[in-house]
């Protein structure tokens, strides 16, 4: 088996907009840089796949239909694309009165298929392992179970009604 890793980033520049935020919101400058990242998997029977991300809010049928024509080294069928679910992000679908970025469009489908070509040609034998850890650091669950039974989004473990959350963090 051989796998091999990319990142290619994106600039959003300033006055764009963003979405995820239920009202307009431009970008006035641009403080950690944007990527989409690659992961081509090739098993020894020659066959491939692709696992991309992309630091957007979402993956939309456009998108992930453009970032797989422009791909040469997977076949379209095999190629897997998700979202970091930024809030940070250019808009590359439509959300509420925000439009869809035609020109951040191009721009991330690019940057995602440049990733999984680059990663197609970075190919290496690997081995695979796994390893399991937890970071509580980062994120939190602010999904909370109440003595009642209902779920609340943005609840408190502080709140003397709470129950306990409702997973694990992300």
């Amino acid at each position: 088996m051989r796998a091999g890793f990319a990142r290619v980033g994106f600039a959003v520049p300033a006055g764009t907009l963003k979405i995820g935020w239920i009202r307009k919101i431009v970008g006035n400058r641009m403080l950690d840089p944007l990527h989409a990242r690659a992961a081509v998997v090739e098993g020894d029977d020659g066959g491939r796949i692709a696992v991309v991300a992309l630091d957007t809010l979402s993956a939309p049928w456009r998108l992930v239909s453009r970032i797989r024509s422009g791909i040469r080294s997977v076949p379209a069928d095999r190629v897997l694309v998700s979202a970091t679910h930024t809030h940070a992000g250019p808009a590359v679908a439509r959300e509420g009165d925000v439009p869809r970025d035609e020109h951040m469009l191009a721009t991330v489908a690019a940057a995602a298929a440049s990733a999984v070509e680059q990663a197609a040609a970075a190919l290496s034998p690997v081995e695979i392992g796994l390893g399991i850890a937890q970071e509580q650091g980062v994120s939190f669950n602010r999904r909370v179970i109440f003595q009642d039974g209902f779920v609340r989004t943005h609840g408190s473990l502080k709140d003397p009604q709470a129950d306990r959350l409702e997973g694990p963090v992300d």
